[in-house]
Order: C-alpha cells, then sequence, then structure tokens
C-alpha cells in the first residue's frame, strides 16, 4: 500500500467504532469486572465508615488505599485491554505494576507538553491534544516510552486529526449522556430528585456510586474507544513507515513545548510570590520610619511594592527630601 492510497483510506464510521468498542469491552468485562473490584472495595468501606461517624483516620485510611488501588487498576484496565480477554486479572496487575514507572513519566511528558501549547495560545493545546491521544496505548501496545511514544502517536494522528477530533467530542458528550443517565436513574432509586443526585458532590454515597460507574463502564469503555481508532489507523497505515519514523525535529519541538510548560508556571509563581511578599512585608512595615520615612514609602520608591497610598499620605516632598538620608 503506497502512500497516496493511504491518505484516502477512510476510518471507520463513528456508530461502527462504538460497536467495535462495546465489543472491546463486552469480551474483557470480566477481568476488567475484577480489576476494579479492589479498588471499589476499599472506597466501599471508606463510604460506609465515613456514613456512621467513624474516625477519619480509618476512612481516610480506606480512602487512600482505594486510591492507590485505583491507580494500578488503570494500568492493569490498559493491560487487559491490548492484552485481550484471557488474561487474568492478577497477571493484568503484575504487567501493569511494572510499567507504573514508565506510564508516570508518559503522563508527565504529555502534561507539560500540552501546557506548553496552552500557553502559547489555545489552537497549539488543542492540536497537540488530538496528536498526544493516542500516546498512552500506544506505550501498553507497542511498548514505546517517553518521547517516542509521543512522536509515533502523532505520526499515527497525522492526516486524521479531524476524524480523531470529532470521534474523541463524541465520546466525551456520550459520556456525559451516559454518567448523568445512570446517576439520575440511581437517584430515583433513591427516592431523590434524579438532578439533583447526579450533581451532588457532597454526599458520600453519591460520589460512591459515581466512582462506581466510571470504573466499570466509562473508564474502560474510554479506553475500548481509543483503541478502537489505534487499531483502524495501525491497520490503515501498516505499510506507511513514517509511523515508525521518530523524528529529531519533532523531538525537539515536543521538548521545547516541554520546557515551556514547565519554565513558565515556575516563573509566574516566583513573580506571583514576590509581589505577594512585598505587599506582605509593606503591610507589616508600614507604621515603622527609616529617618522619619514610613518604610513602606521606602519600598515603594524602590519599587519593590506597588502601594502609593503612602506617597500620597506623606507627600512626594518629604520622600526625596529624605531619601537621600536612608541608608541603602
Amino acid at each position: 500500500m503506497d502512500s497516496e492510497i493511504i491518505l484516502k483510506a477512510q476510518m471507520l464510521p463513528v456508530w461502527q467504532t462504538i460497536k467495535n468498542a462495546f465489543k472491546y469491552y463486552r469480551r474483557r468485562f470480566k477481568v476488567i469486572s475484577g480489576i476494579v473490584a479492589l479498588p471499589i472495595t476499599f472506597y466501599l468501606v471508606a463510604t460506609i465508615l465515613h456514613s456512621f461517624s467513624v474516625t477519619y483516620f480509618w476512612g481516610g485510611t480506606f480512602t487512600f488505599l482505594g486510591f492507590v488501588a485505583m491507580i494500578f487498576a488503570v494500568l492493569a484496565i490498559y493491560q487487559a485491554m491490548v492484552d485481550g480477554s484471557e488474561q487474568e486479572v492478577l497477571v493484568c496487575y503484575k504487567k501493569g505494576a511494572k510499567k507504573f514507572f514508565s506510564f508516570l513519566w508518559l503522563i508527565i511528558l504529555v502534561a507539560v507538553i500540552m501546557l506548553g501549547g496552552y500557553i502559547l495560545a489555545i489552537i497549539p493545546g488543542i492540536i497537540l491534544s488530538v496528536w498526544l491521544s493516542l500516546s498512552v496505548i500506544i506505550f501498553f501496545a507497542e511498548g514505546e516510552r517517553g518521547l517516542r511514544a509521543l512522536v509515533k502517536s502523532r505520526n499515527y494522528v497525522r492526516d486524521y486529526w479531524w476524524p480523531i477530533l470529532g470521534r474523541s467530542l463524541f465520546l466525551g458528550l456520550l459520556m456525559s449522556v451516559i454518567s448523568f443517565g445512570l446517576m439520575g436513574i440511581l437517584g430515583l432509586f433513591s427516592y431523590q430528585n434524579p438532578v439533583d443526585f447526579s450533581r451532588n458532590v457532597a454526599s458520600e454515597w453519591a460520589n460512591f456510586f459515581r466512582l462506581v460507574i466510571v470504573l466499570v463502564f466509562l473508564l474502560p469503555f474510554q479506553i475500548s474507544f481509543i483503541y478502537s481508532l489505534y487499531l483502524q489507523l495501525k491497520k490503515i497505515k501498516t505499510n506507511d513507515s513514517s509511523v515508525a519514523t521518530i523524528s529529531r525535529r519533532t523531538k525537539s519541538w515536543f521538548v521545547g513545548l516541554g520546557v515551556v510548560g514547565v519554565v513558565v508556571p515556575i516563573v509566574m509563581v516566583l513573580l506571583i510570590f514576590t509581589f505577594a511578599l512585598g505587599g506582605i512585608l509593606g503591610f507589616l512595615l508600614q507604621d515603622v520610619n527609616v529617618n522619619g520615612v514610613p518604610v513602606r514609602a521606602w519600598l515603594y520608591n524602590r519599587g519593590l511594592i506597588e502601594d502609593n497610598t503612602v506617597l500620597i499620605d506623606q507627600g512626594n516632598i518629604l520622600l526625596r527630601g529624605t531619601s537621600t538620608n536612608v541608608t541603602q
């Protein structure tokens, strides 16, 4: 298959992608249920303890255990998706746990690079979000790590950016409708207003059922949907040598965006901290004088604070006339 034919190849319609995603999810439902049973159990115990006003120590402990278990459950679900339905729960957990640090590094890279894109402008951030949408599934399916997984995701998505964006938006809308509908049904069974119950984030049980819906269906189906997109693009670009080409130029662009995503927030935090510290010092030292000049006026005159009310109170003549007597 040459390059021209590849560019003309069409992805499956949205409805067919959903059908395939549901097929993959259904085949792996048994192992996925076993995987998510662990974090759900921890969160169930935590919810019961909180409901009976047991000490926050035990409730917090089981909540923390549930959070840790949920992280490894996500890794196990990805592993189960790419390995097929024959894998056992413990095997998926073991394989996923071995990839934890590589997975964490990949997530950090995706986050800082996307942040760098959104800092430069909204449009580059959106473009990067679609380009990198297959990074995690490529990491599990092909073993590519770090920047190689990101570049390969971009290579797969290239020429199919709009179809991937449209399918991703449709998936998000579909997941929102399903989530709202399921929570509304649970609200009816609990004799509550379905809308209020679906929006209630203060109720321990509402949050628990919301978590169950996410772990049992929404998250696995989303992974299954992305897996279906990945399989389509992989089939379309089977003989496209550019997919396996890890361009140094592309990697350099990603590294540059990552640097922007790290450095700019740090600089902004430091600037905010500096101005806040200057304002706090000015407030604390407002009644302290140096050779008859209030310290706040002295700090303002040197650009360390921006509050000019001191100049109004003391007058420019006093400030300028005595500033030469103040020790630097």
